[in-house]
């Protein structure tokens, strides 16, 4: 018959084994809650990575849009002395017209070639502006933009195709058959496609062209300082690769030589 002590005994085995059992249903569901609490946070964390990958790119491609184009039109007024204002607005313009703001560069530079030989000896450019209905003296009062302004406009007027396109390779250079499109327009047409320009925002002023070209500075200094890295690394890792070359070249002497009393050895190695 067993003692008094016994029965506590087995009562406190039972009592222990009933609590371990419930302590252990109590950690499984502790884990599982834990286990589902990281899977929340793992979702959560990959979530807000790709929002945040989705968030941050176009910011990127934004910001380079802006400065390659920004820092492209400020470069390009300082070149001719137009405004920032006037050459994003009739970069727009001709790309309308299916040309583009290289074109109308080139277009501004035959134009002061032009002028200057007319200044020079002003009588076959003369005669070329009498076609247009206009003289040296009502060019030279204008500003560049104006001139370009007035001489296109000119050449819109003109009916006859052939002469059109004439006339303005003469005025603007050879560069001026992309822009026929945009001098046959017209002034209102160009002047419209201008106005698009600023409604869309793409009408930029010099101090965005000033902002544009200082983070392509900014840009160019980051190259510079992960140069400078790279030359103080290479200069400080320099001569322990001086020391190990010797050593290098001979393991490879080694393996050439290995590799040529076991060829079967790696054309199976390779099978595999």
């Amino acid at each position: 018959m067993p003692s008094p002590s016994d029965v506590r005994a087995g009562r406190a085995y039972i009592e222990v084994a009933v609590n371990d059992s419930k302590l252990l249903r109590g950690l499984r569901a502790v884990a599982a809650k834990l286990k589902a609490f990281s899977a929340t946070l793992q979702s959560a964390g990959t979530s807000m990575l790709i929002a945040g990958t989705a968030l941050t790119a176009p910011l990127i491609l934004a910001t380079k849009t802006f400065i390659g184009y920004g820092d492209e039109i400020a470069k390009m007024a300082k070149r001719t002395g137009f405004s920032v204002k006037t050459l994003s607005e009739l970069g727009v313009a001709a790309q309308f017209s299916g040309a583009s703001i290289q074109s109308v560069e080139a277009a501004i530079r035959g134009m002061a070639k032009f002028l200057r030989g007319a200044s020079e000896d002003g009588s076959k450019a003369e005669d070329v502006l009498r076609e247009l209905g206009l003289t040296m003296a009502q060019i030279d009062a204008l500003t560049p933009e104006k001139r370009f302004e007035t001489l296109a406009a000119a050449i819109s007027r003109q009916e006859d195709p052939t002469r059109r396109a004439a006339l303005a390779m003469k005025v603007f250079g050879k560069s001026a058959t992309d822009l026929i499109p945009m001098f046959t327009a017209g002034r209102k047409s160009i002047a419209n496609m201008r106005q698009e320009a600023a409604e869309w925002g793409v009408s930029l002023t010099q101090d965005v062209g000033t902002a544009a070209e200082r983070g392509k500075d900014n840009i160019f200094r980051l190259s510079m300082a992960y140069r400078g890295l790279a030359i103080a690394i290479g200069q400080a890792l320099e001569p322990m690769l001086n020391a190990v070359i010797p050593r290098i070249k001979e393991l490879a002497a080694t393996v050439r030589g290995w590799i040529a009393d076991h060829r079967e050895t790696v054309q199976l190695i390779f099978k595999f």
